[in-house]
């Protein structure tokens, strides 16, 4: 009997050797050096405004209030790729208003490609501040002002690419959001998981953790965007950092092999019991 539990044991160690040999290498952490040919789309935008009943005043999307980029792994050349994307923008009210009136704010968007045991991951800053104690917009009415700041991270799942293409359909990994922080006074905080373009998950200030899985040949995105309002009269600031991590599955031949591995632990240890017998 013991010889058989042996021969079983080693009969299985030898198909986990097999299956070990014949497998390519697991996937590595970086989900988007794996898949995506085209790397990571990065954007980040801010704009500044006062508005009242008839008119909004604000600053253009474009110059420092916009900026965008492509992140790649460090393997490619820094620049034309670029990992991190900054915007800025502020404005005093067009029909005047006191002397610390001014609204000013700032969205930034670093991608950190995974090495070794670290995942993927993207990192939102948003920072938002004004007064509009006695401000007007340029209709002389008086106004709120507003900060709104975004930012976004894009990218397509390639089949069939990489050192271990995968047919279309396959889950290579999934998104981790987690828990974000209540919301502080005049402050709204919106995020959206879109794939193919169409929102899949949408989140906000209290919203719990969650993951959402990624399969190969879709496109996905994750935008996050922050805003403070401030009512004629106050003069608020807030800030806001969040990180959504891209964690990486292990390929179904790695995970066969760990189970494989596991059942010829089991039976070996029940061969050393019978033994004992």
């Amino acid at each position: 009997m013991g010889s058989e539990r042996r021969s079983i044991g080693w009969a299985l160690f030898g198909c986990s050797l097999m299956v070990f040999l014949g497998t390519s290498a697991a996937r590595a952490a970086s989900v988007t050096a794996d898949f995506s040919a085209n790397h990571v789309n990065i954007r980040a935008v801010a704009r500044s405004s006062y508005y009242g009943p008839l008119i909004t005043d604000i600053t253009p999307a474009s110059g420092p209030g916009s900026d965008s980029a492509t992140a790649a792994p460090a393997s490619y050349s820094h620049p034309p790729y670029r990992d991190d994307v900054f915007a800025t923008s502020n404005m005093d009210p067009f029909g005047g208003g006191a002397p610390k009136d001014h609204m000013a704010g700032s969205a930034q968007l670093v991608f950190v490609h995974g090495l070794g045991a670290s995942d993927d991951a993207i990192q939102y800053s948003f920072h938002a501040e004004g007064s509009a104690l006695f401000a007007f917009d340029s209709f002389a009415e008086p106004a709120n002002g507003r900060q709104r700041n975004s930012a976004t991270a894009s990218f397509f799942v390639d089949a069939n690419y990489g050192p271990t293409p995968v047919p279309p359909g396959t889950h290579v990994g999934r998104f981790h959001l987690p828990a974000v922080r209540n919301a502080l006074p005049l402050e709204t905080i919106n995020g959206t998981v879109s794939e193919d373009g169409v929102v899949v998950y949408a989140f906000g200030a209290s919203s719990s953790a969650f993951d959402v899985d990624l399969f190969a040949d879709h496109s996905y995105s994750v935008q996050i965007e922050h805003i403070l309002d401030v009512p004629n009269g106050v003069d608020p600031q807030a800030n806001f950092n969040y990180q959504v991590t891209i964690q990486a599955v292990p390929e179904p031949g790695s995970i066969a092999l760990v189970a494989v591995g596991s059942l010829a632990g089991i039976l070996a240890k029940r061969n050393r019991l019978g033994r004992g017998c």
